[in-house]
């Protein structure tokens, strides 16, 4: 097993041969059963539970719903484009814009592609190395993130950036943000109507079924960014999931989403999950 020491953070270990199925390695590389290769590259999270948010439902207008009132909903059509990040470590910059994508849908507000590459040139130390979930968080609050018209999606080098995306930037911009520390969480979050975006361990079987679920998590993985987008129920497995739209592009699960079941938020080293409400420019338009 190969173990890469990534900027300040502890040893990631992704090097890991499970079946014959799927192969996860330090560059954060996952080889499916299709025989497409994806990339992954989501690191440990640094701060504790609600050091950086507060927890959902524990302040502002947000509130924990109990199981017995939970009930599917699914915002896959404000999704406006499936994303790819294309080769790059960058699905936290990707799931976090995303994010922003459809929260903006959700309000009503009209499409306008945002720069992944801007906002992973921002949190990921200067190479393509992957980034922490709740630092892509933290730089749309503080800054935003401009339009894919100013930067591409894929320029994450800053020295390739005109000087004034920052003036871009801020209507494109995270306003509030909740820490969702369980699968609870999560699902309330989605129940208000807000986008979650999550990091889970992708798991030994990270293979979408034609049902649209993944199988339940059973060990293993590797760091993965994704936005969530809703919450669904298994009648015949009597589970709950989180329907979510993943940035490898629409060949990967159903038309480029699927869902997640609870297993991987209960049973793998789930650590990660912010829900966002983001400003509505309405001058955002291009």
């Amino acid at each position: 097993m190969r173990v890469r020491l990534v900027s300040d953070y502890r040893a990631v270990a992704y090097s890991q041969k499970v079946g014959g199925a799927m192969t996860y390695d330090s560059e954060f590389i996952l080889a499916g059963q299709d025989g497409k290769t994806y990339r992954l590259g989501r690191l440990p999270r640094k701060a504790g539970r609600g050091e950086v948010y507060p927890v959902f439902g524990e302040r502002g207008n947000t509130r924990l719903y109990p199981r017995s009132e939970w009930k599917p909903i699914n915002f896959g059509h404000c999704v406006p484009e499936v994303l790819d990040q294309d080769g790059q470590n960058a699905c936290c910059a990707f799931a976090s814009v995303q994010a922003v994508h459809v929260a903006r849908a959700i309000a009503g507000a009209p499409y306008v592609r945002l720069s992944a590459g801007n906002l992973y040139g921002r949190i990921n130390g200067g190479s393509d190395t992957g980034a922490v979930l709740g630092d892509a968080i933290k730089a749309l609050e503080v800054i935003g993130v401009c339009r894919a018209s100013i930067i591409d999606m894929y320029t994450w080098r800053q020295s390739r950036w005109p000087a004034d995306w920052k003036k871009d930037a801020p209507r494109f911009r995270v306003l509030e943000a909740w820490d969702c520390p369980s699968f609870d969480h999560v699902a309330s979050a989605i129940l208000c109507g807000f986008p979650v975006c999550l990091g889970i361990f992708v798991g030994r079987n990270f293979s979408v079924r034609t049902d649209g679920w993944l199988a339940d998590y059973t060990g293993g993985g590797g760091g993965h960014a994704l936005c969530g987008i809703g919450l669904a129920y298994h009648e015949s497995r009597k589970t709950w999931g989180v329907a979510v739209v993943n940035s490898w592009g629409k060949d990967w699960g159903i038309n480029g989403m699927a869902i997640v079941p609870e297993s991987y938020f209960k049973y793998s080293p789930f650590t990660d999950a912010w829900a966002v409400r983001v400003v509505v420019d309405p001058e955002g338009a291009e």
